[in-house]
């Protein structure tokens, strides 16, 4: 089995769909299902289902991701021991998240204060990110708290705001917040992939004294983050969903910022409490006690 087979696989995984990854990966999607496809026959065990349109992994796949995970990373390792062998001027710094794309800009600044630091980041299940710093293969991971392990310390440091998504024609998306007012001429459209968004979308709008039945012709749950996008550019309405996920639909569009457009709600609804996760007995390189500490002070929410 080659490494790039291992990679196909755990891009499959944390992108929760084979069309996904072959994006991710640049291949086509036949390619992508022709890769797992094989890797299963070589095993001689299925690894991957799906479940009511949800990418699963059955008990052998969970073991061979984590495994994967693992060989990849150690694989990483010996190219920057080497590199920094070589050079003497880069620090490694392991990182893992549960949410993507919340690490991308504070990472980037912080690589422009530092240079010399190198980072290795993973996305993946909380379970997973769970394993790896017990493990000591991450010097710390950004997810929601909740961790079974009592070895591990969890700090919060950024509450994600639910925020409005929608088209930059659409008449809202000009104004400086959306209200309650607002919302109520609206379909709503929701979309939340990674955390159980049925029951704080229903606690929100009961905040708001709105009612789910108002939007049942357009009230719309999806993991597809593509059906969303869709939806949004050729029908139009709003969608309501958290910060962080507002921030992949408009990334995962791929196109200029102007495609979507993004309003804060007023007053402000807060969803889930994001934190930094380490083992209480890790030790830091200074590269990534460095690091740490200026994600734990950065300032996301205006961010």
């Amino acid at each position: 089995m080659e490494l790039r087979q291992m990679e196909y696989f755990c891009t499959v995984v944390n992108c929760g769909s084979i069309s996904r990854a072959a994006k991710a990966m640049y291949i086509t999607q036949p390619s992508m299902s022709a890769a797992i496809k094989k890797i299963e026959a070589e095993l001689q065990v299925q690894l991957i289902f799906y479940e009511h349109g949800t990418l699963q992994l059955t008990e052998a796949g969970r073991i061979f991701y984590n495994r994967c995970l693992s060989l990849l990373a150690d694989l990483e390792d010996i190219k920057t021991e080497v590199q920094m062998q070589a050079s003497h001027s880069h620090l490694l710094i392991h990182t893992g998240t549960s949410l993507d794309g919340i690490l991308e800009k504070p990472i980037a600044e912080f690589l422009s204060l530092h240079p010399e630091c190198r980072f290795v980041s993973f996305v993946m299940s909380k379970e997973n990110l769970e394993f790896h710093l017990l493990h000591g293969d991450m010097d710390f991971a950004l997810s929601t708290e909740g961790f079974s392990s009592k070895q591990i310390e969890w700090e919060p440091v950024y509450t994600d705001p639910y925020v409005a998504l929608m088209r930059p024609d659409h008449p809202l998306a000009q104004n400086k917040y959306i209200t309650k007012q607002d919302l109520e001429k609206e379909n709503l459209l929701c979309y939340e992939p990674t955390f159980p968004m049925p029951v704080k979308i229903d606690e929100a709008l009961e905040k708001w004294g709105l009612r789910m039945e108002l939007f049942s012709d357009a009230f719309l749950l999806s993991n597809e983050i593509g059906l969303c996008l869709r939806v949004l550019k050729q029908v139009g309405g709003v969608c309501i969903l958290s910060q962080s996920n507002s921030r992949r639909c408009i990334g995962y569009a791929g196109a200029p910022p102007s495609d979507l457009k993004e309003v804060p709600l007023y007053p402000p609804i807060q969803g889930m409490t994001m934190g930094l996760a380490k083992r209480k007995d890790h030790i830091f390189s200074a590269a990534a006690a460095e690091c740490y500490r200026f994600l734990k002070d950065y300032s996301y929410i205006s961010n």
